[in-house]
Parts: structure tokens; sequence; C-alpha cells
């Protein structure tokens, strides 16, 4: 779905955040993998694959996510995410909100590196899935 390196520099420029944190992103909330995320993690065609977190995420050991590379964009961007809209997602432009739950989002929204980043992100996301995954993205 995207290439490496765009997930690569989400990660370097969130770290300085979540480096001083204790992983409360993965332990409540709802994760979605798109259908070549399920794809490449479950091993089998699902569409869109929602997971509801209760305690913690079963891909969560020691503090770090064993997905890797396959962490799903969900992950990747969080806490920092798109408010799903049919007409923002057909002219491809994204508004981004933020979980408060994030103990640094005060700090995140100011980041505009970080912003546009993610912003680009999602743009890249939404253009390359198709149309029936979006609307069932929207739909939901």
């Amino acid at each position: 779905m995207l290439n490496k390196k765009s997930k690569e520099n989400i990660v370097k420029l969130f770290s300085k955040y979540c480096q001083k944190c204790d992983g409360r992103c993965c332990k409540v909330g709802m994760v979605t993998f798109f259908e070549c995320e399920a794809l490449s993690v479950f091993n089998k065609e699902e569409g869109i694959k929602s997971i509801f977190i209760k305690e913690k995420c079963s891909f969560l050991k020691n503090k770090k996510c064993i997905l890797g590379a396959k962490k799903p964009i969900d992950c990747v961007t969080f806490p920092i995410y798109p408010i799903l809209e049919s007409k923002s997602i057909k002219d491809n432009s994204i508004k981004l909100a933020i979980h408060k739950s994030c103990p640094y989002y005060k700090e995140m929204i100011q980041d505009r590196k970080l912003c546009m980043a993610i912003e680009n992100l999602w743009k890249v996301v939404f253009k390359k899935e198709t149309t029936r995954n979006v609307v069932n993205l929207v739909g939901r």
C-alpha cells in the first residue's frame, strides 16, 4: 500500500514523543487494517478488518509492536488520524483530528512537519484504496 520509507519517516517524526510514553495507544481503542495490510498480517483476504483493543493490543510485546514494517497505517499515525468524510476523500482534502489520550497530543499538533507528513501519507492511502473500501470506511 505505502512504501516503507513513508512509514519510516512518520515513525522517525513520532519517535521523540513515543520514546517518552508507556504505549498507551496500544492499550485501548480500535485499529483498522486496510485490505492489503490485513492480507499481509492475517494471511487471508478479509477486506478491511477492525480490531477492538480492550486491555492491550495482541501485537504488543515488551512495549514494542511485533508487526514491524507490517504495522497498519492506523497505528503508524496514531494519535493523529483523518476525519472520514466522503467529500474530503473524493477531492483528496484530508482533515486531521487528534486523539487526546496521548499525553503528548498538544506538542504534536504544534509540530507542522509531523502533521504535514501524516496528511500526505493519508492522501496516498485514500488515493490507492479502492472506492469500495473507502465507502466501507466512511460508512462505519
